[in-house]
């Protein structure tokens, strides 16, 4: 990656065995826009060993119904990160 992201890339072995949520939509200009450099981002996590569950959601966008959604979906990993 280049530009501004590949800023970020010296820190991603970090992550390696850190629970990450990725979700992302592709039902609008801005998820369209940014839908490869998502699939990018966590096909790099996966190769550095980091543990990903990526939610891929091709009718939801950049909206707050989105997240809703995705928030119950990462809510079980988000409690068990912290021993809950």
């Amino acid at each position: 990656m280049s530009g501004e992201c590949s800023q970020f890339h010296e820190h991603f072995p970090r992550l390696t065995g850190k629970p990450l949520f990725v979700s992302y939509g592709k039902n609008d200009a801005v998820e369209s826009a940014v839908y490869e450099q998502n699939y990018r981002f966590v096909d790099r996590l996966q190769q550095l060993g980091a543990t990903v569950d990526e939610r891929y959601v091709p009718g939801h966008g950049h909206n707050w119904d989105a997240w809703r959604a995705q928030m119950q979906n990462a809510l079980p990993m988000l409690l068990s990160s912290v021993g809950a």
